[in-house]
């Protein structure tokens, strides 16, 4: 295997790293399953040529490591998250600049509602929780 083919492999690596530590949402889980299949592909490529390093390379990086680095954000936490921010994005809901202690180190944000109603970030949250998880948390005004 050239050198060429290894810089360009490690640049790729280099560029997905930074790509996993920006805030991608949803849009990281696609990117980690695209390049899975092109490292699944690109392996079995070079192993049936007989070029056994480039293939497992191949595996490695593009494989299992850029899953684990783009997928690690996909946590319950994110996800929770991500439908907060739609929850607001379908209720055409417009931030208002202020903000309602959680406890001592949080805060939720709070927004207007096209129908008139406010509601804070941590409103959305528990009633998310206590639909999806059936948890009811100590907050919940519900």
């Amino acid at each position: 295997m050239k050198w060429k083919t290894v810089f360009i492999i490690f640049c790729i690596l280099v560029f997905l790293f930074i790509l996993s530590k920006v805030d991608t949402n949803i849009y990281a889980f696609n990117i980690s399953i695209v390049f899975f299949t092109i490292g699944t592909l690109s392996s079995i490529y070079f192993f049936a040529k007989k070029e056994y390093t480039a293939s497992f390379i191949c595996l490695v990086s593009f494989g299992s490591i850029l899953w684990i680095l783009l997928d690690i954000k996909n946590t319950e936490q994110a996800k929770i998250h991500r439908e907060i921010f739609t929850v607001l994005w379908r209720n055409d809901c417009e931030y208002t600049g202020e903000n309602v202690p959680i406890d001592d180190v949080s805060v939720a944000l709070v927004y207007k509602c096209k129908n008139g109603e406010e509601v804070s970030t941590e409103d959305i949250r528990n009633r998310i929780i206590k639909n999806k998880f059936g948890i009811i948390t100590n907050d919940s005004h519900d």
